[in-house]
């Protein structure tokens, strides 16, 4: 090895290395895989190693897995507890980017200031996004759920697929997110609940005990549904029921005609032919009477 090249990863310290990064984690127990932006995976067991992250790094433990992820040099610590799977999307002077598609976290921000303000910290799920600026909460996150609970601090939660739907979850409470609807108004949450959340091999139905009031309807369908109802109003305004003409029933709606042989094809077409020969009888019965009342007109005014 040249002199200069040794010289300088001599001088080089592990925290200088540590400051390059976006952070480290550390196992705590079981195993962690650890793939890389350039799709290199490598394996971890529990110990005091601190293995630098970069943006882009996807984290997996294993089912007896407890993984500590620390970035910003410790002002954001991520929890990632069995089963779970993080991603470090971004780590920029202007905000933090996490996704957990599936397991539990706990994060912990301290709300550190950029600008004068708290940078913001955001988190994605299969079917939300988190949004915090400094303070504590858990996520039990799956394919088609989203469990949040915060214990300190303020915690916004949103559907993903309605950005403009979205909660604030003070400390004390919980909301959750099922598939696209919207989070529901959040609940309060007993020291008990919370306290059996937190356990390590607690999940999604640590959760389910806990009763979530209905999710609020997005904005575009509140409005569908009151204009419908409105133009209903000004339809039926002035108009008696009796003189409604309901669509009829599908057994009787119009059906294509089925013809089989000749003889089918005659009686399809006689039928045809006594249809229009109704009608041409109506249109000029209707007729008749129009001249007759006109008639009837003239004789009266000249009577007058």
């Amino acid at each position: 090895m040249p002199l200069r090249l040794f010289l300088w990863l001599f001088l080089i310290s592990p925290q200088t290395l540590m400051a390059a990064a976006a952070g480290y984690m550390v196992v705590t127990k079981g195993e962690a895989k650890l793939v890389s932006k350039q799709n290199q995976t490598q394996i971890f067991e529990a110990s005091e190693t601190q293995v630098p992250l970069e943006p882009g790094d996807q984290i997996q433990s294993n089912q007896a897995g407890l993984i500590q992820v620390f970035l910003r040099e410790g002002q954001e610590e991520i929890q990632l507890y069995a089963n779970g799977f993080l991603k470090v999307e971004a780590v920029l002077p202007e905000g933090t980017r996490l996704g957990l598609p599936i397991g539990k976290g706990r994060f912990q921000v301290t709300g550190a200031l950029f600008n004068g303000k708290p940078r913001p910290f955001r988190v994605r799920t299969s079917n939300a996004l988190i949004g915090v600026k400094g303070t504590n909460f858990v996520l039990q996150c799956d394919r088609e759920t989203t469990s949040l609970v915060t214990l300190e601090g303020l915690v916004g939660m949103a559907s993903a697929a309605n950005l403009k739907i979205s909660v604030d979850v003070p400390a004390g409470t919980a909301t959750r997110a099922v598939q696209s609807a919207p989070p529901t108004p959040p609940v309060e949450v007993s020291k008990e609940a919370v306290e059996a959340i937190l356990g390590e091999s607690a999940g999604q139905e640590t959760f389910d005990k806990l009763i979530f009031e209905a999710a609020p309807l997005p904005e575009e369908t509140q409005e569908d549904k009151k204009d419908t109802k409105d133009q209903e109003e000004t339809e039926g305004e002035g108009k008696d029921a009796s003189q409604a003409e309901p669509l009829p029933p599908k057994s009787e709606q119009l059906k294509p005609v089925k013809v089989e042989g000749t003889q089918g094809l005659s009686q399809v077409l006689k039928d045809l032919g006594t249809a229009q020969t109704t009608v041409k009888e109506t249109v000029k019965q209707v007729q008749e009477t129009e001249k007759l009342t006109q008639k009837k007109v003239k004789i009266k005014m000249v009577d007058q």
